[in-house]
């Protein structure tokens, strides 16, 4: 199989979506069980702080949840539009084996003759059939194989570039959990307080920085996949295996003879 094309099962492909969306979920409501009891937390001691320390610590809360929100706005658009993916995951799986494998299995008979008998069919009309039509209906056959296969792969670029997008997503989501619970601000004292929530807004900050660039990267790919939907549209109207749009004919009708009315 073409590495190219959709690869495993398409359960596979919706499972891994369907579980990164069930983690995302569970961590995005951790981190805000989590950021939440911190900020309880913070205003609790509040006053037992110096000043500076307490504008320092607002301060860095506030990068706290910039980087946070930076996120979120991603895992909503993620969340409230997820489930397209699945349908073209299905798809792109349905293609493979209701269009592509038929069509690519059409190709190679078409070549080949109906009956051992026909090897030995000679004379004009066997010469043009042989030039004049098998060429062209294999030609044909070969051209459609080409844009199923075509599709096919195209269709499983944009699932696998979904499909990781969600799973880092997931992945990136989950590591901020994880940097809440080490920090754990809910329980800080008042004196480990400030170098805790110091200490996360720096991993929280250059982590989301990081993952986020990486998250644009996946996505420009699906954007690229996207716009290559005219190349599909091109392969579609490529007729120089189809005159006029049509399947080569082994037998041409009959011009209509004019007739005299009177």
């Amino acid at each position: 199989m073409n590495p190219s094309e959709p690869q495993g099962s398409a359960l596979d492909h919706t499972s891994a979506i369907e579980t990164a969306v069930n983690d995302i979920r569970e961590k995005i409501n951790e981190i805000a069980r989590r950021f939440t009891a911190g900020i309880e937390n913070v205003n609790k001691k509040w006053f037992d702080l110096p000043p500076a320390v307490m504008l320092r610590v607002r301060d860095l809360l506030e990068n706290i949840r910039a980087a946070i929100n930076k996120v979120l706005d991603i895992v909503s658009a993620v969340l409230a539009h997820y489930s397209p993916i699945i349908s073209m995951i299905d798809i792109s799986f349905h293609w493979l084996h209701a269009v592509k494998r038929p069509i690519s299995n059409m190709a190679g008979a078409t070549a080949k003759w109906a009956t051992p008998d026909l090897a030995s069919w000679d004379g004009d009309t066997a010469v043009h059939y042989k030039e004049q039509v098998l060429v062209f209906q294999s030609g044909a056959t070969e051209a459609l194989a080409d844009q199923a296969g075509f599709i096919s792969a195209w269709l499983y670029e944009i699932v696998q570039a979904n499909v990781d997008y969600v799973t880092e997503l997931a992945s990136v989501v989950a590591t901020i959990a994880g940097d809440l619970a080490a920090a754990a601000i809910e329980a800080a004292t008042v004196v480990d307080l400030p170098f805790a929530i110091a200490d996360l807004a720096a991993a929280v900050g250059v982590y989301v920085e990081s993952s986020v660039n990486n998250l644009i990267g996946i996505a420009s790919r699906i954007i690229a996949a996207g716009e290559r939907s005219r190349q599909v549209v091109d392969s579609l109207v490529d007729e120089r295996k189809f005159t006029n749009g049509l399947w080569p004919q082994s037998v041409t009708p009959p011009e209509p003879q004019a007739t005299m009315n009177g």
